[in-house]
């Protein structure tokens, strides 16, 4: 019986003297921590703007929108790179493409178009003897031909509530269809120069359109480029697209 008694009080010793082993930490895996891109380079800056230029050029976009153009894009790396042979070499793509384009509405006798042209070449080199060759042209046409703004056979179609523009002759602007259609700087050009004008002048519009779209379309980019003046005018449907420009009413 002792011998029986020790022999269970062996086993629960043993049994009490063992403890339960810690739990095992469990490490949770961490995503690695992204790491930072790098700011890009200044030749990647400067060749992401001459890629951007160039699609600009492409699409006819010189000088306009504002937020998307050639012009803006080849002066930005400029300002990154003083003498960059690219966006000088797009500068004077630039005036050059103006110079034709004003020839082009000369040839047209869209004196008023030409001009507006020539003064935008003249943002980028007032000096440049291609320029200085065309401002002579647009000299000797204007010699020529004196200002006879076209007069509108069907009248004076403004609409009443703007009244009737007092007599005497009116301004017609015709629009180039091209330039029209792909809604370009060209376009854009001389909508800028009429809001320029009328604003300075409190004249009157009337934009002939060849829809509905078309002429609201007009009269927003002139509302754009004339800041913060009401342009007053109309719009007609009509053909060929066209803007007339009345005096004060």
């Amino acid at each position: 019986m002792v011998g029986l008694l020790m022999v269970c009080g062996a086993i629960l010793s043993g049994c009490m003297s063992q403890q339960p082993e810690p739990a095992s930490e469990v490490k949770v895996p961490q995503s690695p921590v992204p790491a930072k891109p790098k700011p890009p380079t200044l030749e990647q800056q400067v060749s992401l703007m001459l890629r951007q230029a160039e699609r600009a050029m492409y699409g006819d976009r010189l000088m306009f929108p504002e937020d998307d153009n050639a012009y803006d894009r080849y002066q930005a790396v400029l300002k990154l790179q003083p003498g960059n042979a690219q966006a000088i070499s797009g500068l004077q793509q630039i005036l050059v493409r103006y110079v034709q384009m004003g020839r082009e509405a000369l040839r047209h006798s869209r004196l008023g178009n030409a001009k507006a042209y020539a003064r935008r070449a003249g943002l980028i080199d007032a000096d440049n003897p291609l320029l200085r060759e065309f401002e002579q042209q647009l000299s000797e046409a204007e010699r020529l031909n004196p200002v006879a703004p076209a007069k509108v056979s069907s009248g004076r179609p403004v609409s009443s509530k703007l009244g009737t523009p007092e007599s005497g002759p009116e301004s017609q602007y015709e629009l180039n269809l091209s330039d029209l259609n792909l809604r370009g700087d060209a376009i854009r050009a001389v909508l800028k120069e009429i809001a320029e004008r009328v604003k300075s002048s409190d004249e009157v519009l009337l934009i002939v359109a060849r829809n509905d779209a078309e002429g609201r379309w007009l009269y927003k980019e002139m509302k754009k480029a004339a800041e913060g003046y009401r342009i007053r005018g109309d719009i007609k449907v009509g053909s060929p697209p066209r803007i007339i420009v009345y005096p004060p009413i």
